[in-house]
């Protein structure tokens, strides 16, 4: 019936998701070419699956150089 089919579906989505996100907490390597230098490096990815998407989160480090080319540079006080 379409009530069983509904609930071995959502039986299925809990146990992949399950399985992807204990993946996700592994960690996922990703190989960013550094040549030429990029002006932002990004650190401590977070990937998870959700009900409807993906949450994806990192940390994030601006060269200098890139905060010397923004109009407003002068504003920015470093922490």
């Amino acid at each position: 019936s379409e009530e069983t089919m509904d609930n071995l579906s959502m039986i299925a989505k809990d146990l992949i998701e399950k399985q992807a996100n204990g993946a996700l907490l592994q960690g996922v390597l990703l190989h960013l070419s550094q040549s030429p230098a990029q002006p932002a490096t990004f650190y401590k990815l977070q990937l998870k699956l959700l009900d409807n998407g993906v949450y994806l989160a990192a940390d994030l480090a601006v060269t200098p150089t890139l905060n010397r080319t923004h109009p407003h540079s002068e504003r920015c006080d470093p922490f």
